[in-house]
């Protein structure tokens, strides 16, 4: 049974000063044996890092939060899987508004500041039967990075808003700490909350915008996501789902 005052989300890390992919890491670890629940691997710069869709994460050496945890929502059917990408973007989105404003959730899981984008996040589900047996959590947060490739020109970081120095460590505890509040949300099935404070939070909710959709430009406005993780938008007054390789945003 876990206590509520029972820290689960990085009560236990390694660091690497360098590697191909935390997310990686966390592969091969739990391929050679049991990797206690929360269990965290962070680096200051990975060769490889993914972001969604396969896309290379780009991140200055020493600057940033690079990390992969390893959870058991094993009480998480397969068909109910989106409520953890929300309850760990929630545990960002909660972190960051302590210190910056205009926070939001970019559907599916990317974290932004105003139009731009401050975290990305990469969750690997490996389910056994209708159950999730394991996820490996990867996130990059930008910290104290302020320069950034052309392809990133979107990108900001605490810096860049603030003008303050962070203390990287500091901040990954500060992270987990918030990301661990929500997953436990999540393991007492409080769905009904995640979803609610999700949709609150959304990225351009209520609001019009361009899309792209088999490779037209569409104007829709996001109302919110079903229980799957679809994308809800309404597209000349009528209501459609998407997946996240279906649609895209354009800016």
């Amino acid at each position: 049974m876990i206590l509520a005052t029972e820290k689960i989300v990085g009560h236990e890390q390694v660091f690497l000063p360098e590697t191909d992919s935390t997310n990686h890491q966390l592969q091969m670890l739990l391929k050679s044996g049991p990797v206690k629940e929360g269990f965290t691997v962070s680096t200051a710069y990975q060769h490889t890092g993914r972001g969604q869709m396969g896309k290379f994460w780009h991140s200055m050496p020493g600057q940033n939060i690079l990390m992969s945890f390893v959870l058991y929502p094993t009480s998480i059917k397969a068909d109910e899987q989106f409520y953890l990408s929300m309850a760990i973007s929630l545990g960002v989105y909660d972190f960051l508004t302590e210190m910056v404003s205009g926070v939001s959730i970019k559907w599916p899981n990317d974290i932004m500041v105003g139009n731009e984008k401050i975290c990305g996040v990469l969750i690997q589900n490996t389910l056994s039967g209708e159950n999730i047996s394991n996820s490996i959590i990867g996130l990059g947060l930008n910290v104290n990075q302020i320069d950034f490739v052309p392809e990133l020109s979107f990108a900001t970081s605490l810096k860049k808003l603030t003008a303050k120095e962070y203390n990287l460590p500091a901040c990954q505890l500060r992270l987990t700490d918030s990301i661990d509040e929500r997953y436990k949300q999540l393991k007492s099935r409080q769905f009904e909350l995640l979803k609610a404070n999700y949709t609150q939070h959304l990225f351009e909710i209520m609001q019009p915008h361009n899309f792209l959709i088999e490779s037209q430009v569409i104007r829709g406005t996001i109302k919110g996501v079903d229980k799957y993780g679809c994308l809800l938008l309404e597209i000349e007054g009528n209501v459609l789902k998407f997946k996240n390789n279906e649609i895209g945003f354009i800016y």
